[in-house]
């Protein structure tokens, strides 16, 4: 009976600490394996119920319950995602389809202008994202 107890809680100590919902189902397993301990069956019977229900569940549930945390998480965007879309003035002339230096909130990348050209002291837009360098183009 005790070591239905031990896996229990040290199954539920390790999704605890990890958060990955992995072994709650061994928890839930051990479980059912108490509860057959406690109507007198057979230890053979006892792991037999435990791997059973543990793999049922683990095979139905954990890809159920994965995907539920996954929509419910709210997507991060990074710095780089948040320019997107917004308008900045250039600092230098950047001609159409090249790139150059633009300055965005004190930090300054390299821009790829998508668009016409853009002159000093122009508007543009930042379009989107290209391995470390931003989209722009004239506003």
């Amino acid at each position: 009976m005790i070591i239905w107890i031990i896996i229990g809680v040290i199954a539920l100590a390790i999704d605890i600490f990890t958060s990955a919902f992995l072994f709650c189902w061994f928890a839930a397993g051990a479980l059912a394996a108490l509860i057959c301990n406690l109507l007198g069956m057979s230890l053979g019977v006892q792991v037999l119920v435990f791997f059973i229900v543990s793999a049922v569940l683990a095979i139905i549930c954990y890809p159920i319950v994965k995907r539920k945390i996954k929509e419910s998480t709210i997507p991060f965007k990074t710095m780089e995602e948040n320019y997107i879309g917004k308008t900045y003035f250039a600092e230098e002339e950047i001609n159409k389809n090249s790139e150059g230096r633009i300055k965005i909130s004190g930090t300054y990348w390299t821009g790829i202008n998508t668009g016409g050209k853009i002159n000093k002291g122009e508007e543009f837009i930042v379009t989107g994202i290209k391995g470390s360098k931003l989209e722009i183009k004239k506003k």
